[in-house]
């Protein structure tokens, strides 16, 4: 039988979760460091990282998309690989 969506809570969840927190912290910060800081202390751009589930057999299962949010305006990267 397949596992479903929902996991019990437990001490390896809890750690994954915190190391994937972590890895996409890390990528946030990578990308805000190409922003110079005045654009982003006015909020003129936002960094947003996530993942995503790929459905294509021939790509990585979860993919990382780095959305940045300009006023007016956004722009996507997206990489190949789970941040974790």
């Amino acid at each position: 039988m397949a596992p479903g969506p929902f996991t019990l809570p437990s001490a390896e969840n809890d750690l994954n979760e915190k190391r994937k927190r972590a890895a996409i912290r890390e990528v946030k910060k990578w990308a805000e460091s190409f922003i110079p800081n005045d654009i982003l202390e006015k909020h003129d751009c936002i960094v947003d990282v996530s993942e995503i589930q790929c459905g294509d057999p021939n790509c990585a299962p979860i993919d990382t998309v780095v959305r940045l949010l300009f006023k007016g305006n956004v722009g996507y990267v997206l990489f190949w690989n789970e941040t974790t």
